[in-house]
C-alpha cells in the first residue's frame, strides 16, 4: 500500500490543531523525507558510486523529477519506494514524538483514530 504522505500529514496537523502554515509544513516534511531517502539509499552504495551519485545530483537538487530519474539509474523503483516509506514513517514518528506531551486527550484520540482509518488492515 502506497501512502500519500501529503494528505496524511495534513490530516495529522488538523487532528492536533496545528495553527501554523500547513502547506509549508507539508512541503518541508516531503523535502526532509526525500533527503532522508536519498541519504539512506546513498549509504548502500560503494564510496565510488556515492561520489558519482553526489556529482550527478548536485545540479538538480531543486528539480525532484530529475533527481528521481538519477536515483533510478542506481536503484529500482521498489528500492526507492521502500526507502521513502521508511523515511516517511521515521519523520511521522519524529513529529508525533515531538508533540505528544502537548496534546490533550481529544487530540490524542483524533490521531489514534486517524491511524486506525488509514491502517492497511482496514482497507479490505
Amino acid at each position: 500500500m502506497q501512502i500519500n504522505y501529503q494528505v496524511l500529514i495534513l490530516k495529522i496537523l488538523e487532528a492536533i490543531n496545528y495553527t501554523g502554515d500547513k502547506e509549508k509544513f507539508v512541503k518541508d516534511f516531503v523535502t526532509n523525507t526525500q533527503l532522508q531517502t536519498f541519504a539512506a539509499l546513498a549509504e548502500t552504495l560503494s564510496p565510488e558510486k556515492q561520489k558519482k551519485l553526489a556529482e550527478d545530483t548536485v545540479s538538480v537538487q531543486e528539480d525532484q523529477e530529475k533527481a528521481l530519474n538519477i536515483l533510478k539509474e542506481y536503484f529500482t523503483e521498489e528500492q526507492i519506494q521502500k526507502a521513502f516509506e521508511e523515511a516517511g514513517i521515521g519523520e511521522i514518528k519524529g513529529l508525533l514524538e515531538s508533540v505528544k506531551n502537548t496534546l490533550n486527550e481529544e487530540q490524542k484520540q483524533s490521531v489514534v483514530s486517524l491511524f486506525k482509518e488509514t491502517s492497511p488492515t482496514n482497507n479490505t
